[in-house]
């Protein structure tokens, strides 16, 4: 997993030579693709390489990077937002070497509303010109609108998949959302991706057909769709 990850660190340098800022938004088209383990292991790989970096648990629905570290979930984002804390106090600062994060503090009544609020605007803004790289792990796009909200703040937008949970109208969907709320994504990041089990189901099916037991494959396949 780490070595995947410094692989996809190295084609973001890439990818993001032209982004508007260095912040990352990391959503995925619906729940359980893993992008809560991409962010936060994501953030470590940024840190470990020398760069100072913010993680933000941007999830104001259902987010629980807090646990991860060990510490509690109020006292984050959606209260600095409100205004009930400061910049500074809702920071937990060198949680691990290089690294500060942000929980997503108490689930608000109106989450889509505070993610519109000017004081987001203003804390991305500050927050940017103090960090090598802030990564915001949002909720899932097609649930919610809160992603599509974030992405508008953010310089790139990394969608998450997963094989075997992911499908490609999922995918599309998910796209089409972000792209109705003027977000293009920077790149698509498959996770949980077993490639010699994928070489094998594809070798087995083409070669011996779907008679005598083999097993179909799915026809939505994330696998089979985008990566034949």
């Amino acid at each position: 997993a780490v070595e995947s990850l410094r692989s996809f660190l190295t084609a973001m340098q890439f990818a993001t030579l032209t982004a508007r800022n260095n912040i990352i938004l990391i959503t995925g088209p619906t729940p359980a693709v893993g992008k809560s383990f991409i962010s936060v292991n994501f953030a470590a790989v940024l840190a470990a390489s020398g760069k100072r970096v913010l993680l933000i648990d941007g999830d104001l629905r259902k987010g629980y990077l807090n646990r991860y570290f060990g510490l509690p979930q109020k006292g984050g984002f959606s209260e600095m937002v409100a205004g009930a804390l400061s910049q500074e106090e809702a920071i937990h600062k060198k949680i691990k070497p290089n690294i500060d994060f942000m929980s997503c503090g108490a689930f608000p009544p109106n989450p889509t509303e505070l993610l519109r609020h000017a004081n987001t605007v203003d804390f991305f803004a500050r927050a940017s010109s103090l960090y090598d790289h802030i990564i915001v792990d949002a909720a899932p796009v097609l649930p919610v609108s809160d992603a599509a909200i974030l992405a508008a703040y953010t310089g790139s937008t990394v969608m998450v998949v997963r094989e075997g949970l992911s499908t490609t109208d999922e995918v599309v969907e998910a796209q089409k959302r972000l792209g109705q709320a003027g977000v293009a994504i920077t790149g698509l990041l498959v996770n949980d991706l077993v490639t010699h089990r994928a070489r094998y189901r594809y070798g087995y099916a083409y070669s011996y057909g779907y008679g005598n037991g083999a097993p179909e494959p799915k026809k939505n396949s994330i696998w089979r769709r985008l990566f034949k």
